[in-house]
């Protein structure tokens, strides 16, 4: 029978439950200060209905599935390290992408805001505005044509006329 003693837990579980075990304790904290939003539209869901049934349901969803690759890592330790090694890492990844999924408008306002109020940026492509027509100038006035391309050749025109000239 699957006896569970907390001070036989593998690394690789105190690791795992440490992440979910702050995942939902900076979520409860941002929801309270911040009004923030659960990224996980199922937890969502649960938070819908009360703190406490979210926080129930977060354990539930945890604390099963590391029980079970606990359980897994005891019978067949490499095979339970490694899934509980995935695990860390998946929820990790999912975790950044749910926090950059709900903050992607914010970060995008904020980085058209900042890059439209810099001065520096603006002289940038103002410079880099003007040297491309320049370019161009140039270019008509020998008869080539303007190549922008990264692939191309390092001089920025070639030649557009016909073979006979």
């Amino acid at each position: 029978m699957f006896k569970l003693q907390l001070s036989k837990l593998s690394k690789q579980t105190w690791v795992l439950a440490f992440f979910c075990l702050a995942d939902l304790i900076t979520t409860i904290c941002l929801l309270k200060k911040y009004g923030a939003d659960e990224a996980n539209p199922l937890m969502s869901m649960f938070l819908a209905r009360g703190v406490a049934a979210f926080i129930l349901a977060k354990l539930f969803f945890t604390v099963g599935p590391i029980s079970i690759l606990e359980w897994a890592h005891r019978k067949k330790p490499l095979t339970g390290k490694i899934a509980l090694n995935v695990a860390i890492v998946s929820y990790l990844c999912v975790y950044g992408a749910g926090v950059a999924r709900i903050n992607r408008s914010t970060l995008l306002e904020e980085g058209t805001q900042r890059i439209n109020d810099d001065p520096v940026m603006d002289r940038m492509w103002a410079s880099t505005s003007t040297h491309l027509k320049q370019l161009q100038s140039q270019c008509r006035e020998y008869n080539y044509q303007l190549s922008l391309s990264p692939m191309a050749d390092p001089t920025p025109c070639t030649y557009g006329g016909n073979a006979d000239s």
